[in-house]
């Protein structure tokens, strides 16, 4: 180490040449180098080799190195937190994998922040995170899950609710396997997993709508009166009550893909570019893959997915016809249509009724436009 007259200092490599003369040393030249650089480079190295790239924690590798460190006497108690993302599939698949990277780092923010500065965190698989705590009760391993379940309740990417499946185990005696408390910490965390998916899924798949409705306030205004008049149409067509709650549901959901779309798109009035018509298109396909990850709703996603095809199979995505549409699709098409030339083209009643007769064996199922017609025109205007 070399120091400087002002006080700061920088690391230095020295080779010593030694001086001979008739056989014998008599003296050395001794050169130094700067070597700051490369110490940077070295730590940097060194940083990148045990650290996730992500999110900056402990990677696998370096995480079991640093347990055998911690895996002392002096360390007892020592708690072991396993946690998991959820919904991590979900957000990759709908909203792409930079939104994937944001969840993760989101929750080892939370994860770092509950933690004390000697607590090891390390990210142990794709939205798998492992906290080993030295000298901790349960009781306050415990705690800090409760503290991290909290911090990430208030936490959303896009439209995802960021949370986490979390479970702990204590080793409190010298000789028990700390391999083992990992293991139970992983099964109580996969516990409660299981126990509460169907809640979790809940709770992800109401904030996409939440958020849907919020980023496009018309929509929800728009998915009320589709599925009403879905359940109608159904109840008019003398459907099982079973199909018709369904109806119900879809028609409330159908649009539910168009919370991957920019703003900007559906806020235009002039007319959409080709671009922007490829991107909305996008929509039946994005619903349906939502609604097929959760078990509640698979029975809803086919006929989302094709909600926009035509009788004549000039529709999209992929241009079926006739009987090949789904029921439900060919039911929500007409409801659709029918609230959009009211409310959002201003037609009156009669108007709309007649466009959608207009279009009966093109763009609609023609017995379905007729109960539609009927059921309209016996209700008051």
């Amino acid at each position: 180490m070399f120091w400087r007259s002002d006080g700061t200092s920088f690391e230095v490599e020295y080779f010593s040449y030694p001086q001979l003369k008739n056989g014998e040393v008599i003296g050395a030249v001794v050169t130094f180098m700067d070597i700051s650089e490369r110490k940077k480079t070295e730590e940097k190295i060194k940083y990148i080799s045990c650290h996730d790239s992500l999110t900056g924690l402990y990677n696998r590798g370096c995480f079991e190195d640093e347990v055998k460190k911690i895996d002392t006497k002096n360390n007892l108690p020592i708690s072991i937190i396993f946690g998991d993302v959820n919904g991590l599939k979900l957000t990759n698949d709908i909203f792409g994998h930079a939104a994937g990277d944001n969840l993760i780092k989101k929750s080892a923010d939370v994860l770092k922040k509950a933690c004390r500065e000697e607590d090891i965190v390390a990210r142990v698989g794709g939205d798998e995170f492992i906290i080993v705590l030295p000298k901790t009760e349960k009781i306050y391993a415990q705690k800090i899950i409760v503290r991290v379940k909290e911090e990430l309740s208030h936490a959303k990417i896009d439209a995802i609710k960021c949370s986490m499946a979390l479970g702990c185990d204590t080793k409190t005696h010298y000789k028990q396997s700390l391999e083992r408390i990992m293991e139970n910490a992983e099964n109580e965390m996969y516990k409660e997993k299981t126990l509460n998916r169907e809640t979790i899924n809940s709770d992800i798949f109401y904030s996409m709508i939440e958020t849907l409705h919020k980023k496009f306030p018309e929509e929800k205004r728009h998915s009320r009166a589709v599925s009403v008049l879905c359940e109608e149409i159904g109840m008019e067509m003398q459907l099982p009550e079973t199909e018709v709650k369904k109806l119900r549901d879809a028609g409330f959901v159908h649009d539910i893909g168009k919370i991957i779309l920019d703003k900007s798109i559906l806020d235009r009035t002039d007319t959409l570019n080709e671009d922007d018509e490829i991107e909305i298109q996008q929509h039946a396909v994005i619903g349906y893959r939502i609604l097929n990850i959760f078990e509640n709703t698979l029975d809803l996603a086919e006929g989302v997915y094709s909600h926009h095809e035509n009788w004549d199979g000039s529709g999209y995505p992929k241009g079926i016809n006739q009987e090949e549409i789904p029921l439900m699709s060919r039911i929500i098409a007409i409801a659709e249509a029918y609230d959009i030339m009211t409310s959002f083209k201003k037609m009156t009643k009669e108007e709309a009724l007649e466009e959608i007769k207009n279009q009966a064996g093109k763009q609609f199922d023609a017995r379905i436009v007729d109960v539609f017609v009927d059921l309209m025109n016996k209700k008051e205007v």
